[in-house]
Parts: C-alpha cells; sequence; structure tokens
C-alpha cells in the first residue's frame, strides 16, 4: 500500500527539520511526501533540500506563487498525493518513530473504515510535554472519551459535536478526494471538514495513543490549549463560530445529497443546530431567549454541544462581541 504524506509550510525553517528527519525515521517510512510551501523566501526550500538529497525520489517540493493559507495550502497538497493512504503533517511537530506503523496497521484491519487518526502530546517549543493531550482541550467528557475509542458507527452523536480529532494526527484512504475538493471558504477549515467528509465515506478509527508531538509556539497557525473556559467561549463568539460552524455544515449536506438513514439524519440535526446558534449569536436578547429554549426542547445543545456551557454561552456571551 503507496503511503503518502501530504506537509503544508510557511516560514517552516525553524522546525521542520525536525519533523522532516521524524517522517523519515519511521519504521515504516513513507513512499512520498509533497511539501506544499507559502513562504515568500527560500529559507523552508532550503530545509526540504537537505532533506530530499537523503531521500532521492521521496520528497516533492511545491512552491505557491501566491500564498494560499492553511486549508487551501493542504488542499493543495493532498491534490498531489499519489498513495492509497494519505497522512496530513504540519510543519513544526515531531512523530513517534512507529506512528505510521500503527495507524496503517488500524486501517488496514478496518477495510471499510474512511480514514485513521490518534491523539498527541502537547508540547512547548522544545517539546517539553505539557501533560496534556490534543483530546484533553476538547473538552469530551470520560464517557464520550470512551465511546470515541470505541464506537466506529458514525451516526453516534458524539463525532457530531465537534470533530475529535485533528489534521496533524490524520491518515485517510485517497478515494476521500473525490469529496473533499473543492474545501468550503472558511478560514482554517481543513481539520473539520476532512474529517466528516471522511465520517460520510465510512467514518473514523482511533488509535488511542499519543503519537505525535504537538509543538506549540507563537507562530502556531493551532490555537490548541491556548484558552480555556469564558476565554475559549467569548473568543468564539467574537470570531463568529455559529456562523462558521453552519456554512460548514451547510457545505457538508450539500456535497453529500446522496446521504440516507441515521447517518442524513444526525446530519440534517447538526446542521439545524448550527443554524439556529448561529441565529441566536445575531438576535436581541428576548429573541434569543425564544430560540435557546426552542434548542433546550429539542435536547440539540446535549446532542451537539456542550449542553448547559453551551446554553450558558449563547444566553450571556453574544452581548459581549
Amino acid at each position: 500500500m503507496k503511503i503518502s504524506v501530504a506537509l503544508a509550510a510557511y516560514r517552516g525553517e525553524r522546525f521542520l527539520g525536525a519533523q522532516l528527519g521524524s517522517i523519515l525515521a519511521q519504521t515504516h517510512p513513507p513512499d512520498e511526501i509533497i511539501v506544499a510551501d507559502d513562504s515568500p523566501d527560500d529559507r523552508t526550500h532550503e530545509v526540504v533540500e537537505t532533506f530530499s538529497a537523503r531521500a532521492p525520489g521521496v520528497i516533492t517540493y511545491v512552491h505557491n506563487e501566491v500564498a494560499l493559507e492553511a486549508a487551501e495550502n493542504f488542499a493543495k497538497a493532498i491534490s498531489l498525493c499519489t498513495g492509497e493512504v494519505i497522512f496530513l503533517s504540519d510543519q513544526d511537530d515531531v512523530w513517534e518513530s512507529n506512528k505510521i506503523e500503527r495507524m496503517l496497521a488500524r486501517l488496514e484491519a478496518n477495510p471499510d473504515a474512511a480514514g485513521v487518526f490518534c491523539d498527541s502530546d502537547l508540547t512547548d517549543e522544545n517539546l517539553i510535554p505539557t501533560g496534556n493531550s490534543h483530546l484533553d482541550t476538547r473538552g469530551f467528557s470520560r464517557r464520550e472519551r470512551h465511546l470515541i475509542a470505541r464506537s466506529a458507527a458514525p451516526e453516534c452523536c458524539v463525532w457530531w459535536k465537534r470533530f475529535p480529532g485533528a489534521g496533524h494526527n490524520f491518515a485517510f484512504r485517497a478515494k476521500l478526494k473525490a469529496k473533499l475538493f473543492p474545501f468550503p471558504a472558511l478560514k482554517n477549515c481543513h481539520d473539520s471538514w476532512i474529517g466528516y467528509v471522511g465520517l460520510c465515506m465510512g467514518g473514523w478509527r482511533v488509535v488511542n495513543r499519543r503519537l505525535t508531538l504537538f509543538r506549540q509556539h507563537a507562530d502556531n497557525v493551532s490555537e490548541a490549549g491556548r484558552r480555556s473556559g469564558a476565554a475559549d467561549a467569548l473568543h468564539a463568539v467574537r470570531q463568529g463560530a455559529a456562523q462558521w460552524n453552519f456554512q460548514l455544515y451547510r457545505a457538508l449536506a450539500e456535497r453529500f445529497p446522496e446521504l440516507t438513514g441515521p447517518l442524513a439524519v444526525r446530519l440534517r440535526q447538526r446542521m439545524r443546530h448550527a443554524e439556529c446558534r448561529e441565529r441566536i449569536a445575531t438576535r436581541c436578547f428576548f429573541v434569543r431567549i425564544a430560540l435557546i429554549f426552542c434548542e433546550i426542547f429539542t435536547l440539540r445543545y446535549f446532542r451537539y454541544g456542550r449542553g448547559w456551557k453551551s446554553i450558558l454561552t449563547d444566553l450571556l456571551l453574544p452581548s459581549l462581541r
């Protein structure tokens, strides 16, 4: 089975060498690495050339004349992959040496699955672990974490709350490319978009191990673990997260008009909840109360949101935008 790695780079010269080294040192090394680079200079290319010389024919470097930004840069890298299984890679992480081997084994054992993901250790910029994992930052309860690890049913509610995986830990079958493109015109949507497309095309399996050192530093696109509680909720409101989510799920429904059965029901209900929360975020206090009670009555806050935390967010925080 041919293995590709799609790596999106931007001014990656500081950390890219460590990541390329960890990928090439895998117990099951990839057949190709596609590096799509948004950098305005040659410094990232110089790092790539050093590793290309060590692994002739493995690394393909593509420089974007016009910067695409993260989501579209990943889309370009994925589109150029020729492997049957595609791993995504950030430029600043480090992979455990058996990451590809373990994730590929899980995928091969589940031929109907669209993809697989693992967990990762959050570290500082020097790769010193903070004690938290990526899944720790996603706010799932212990019961929900258990369902994520054990339940493969894509219609299970917990998958539709917020996709638990992240792009830096994804591996998926190339068949997803038929539905992935074009990505929705939403900032940094690649993690959720790929996750939900995979959910609609066979579902995901989980390797419940931390197989990536997820480096956190000042220039990360990801903001995992930087905020918590009310600060995180207020940031989401100010960034228009409700509208972003509605547009994402609407795009997903448009991409999969053929869906039927429980999976189609989940998608419709998730889209309706996102649409209602988008309306709540832009309405006056008394209208918000009516819409909130509707979502409480339908139980969608509890099936597709964070329960009472989401209710309080919608009730109180839109006034602080």
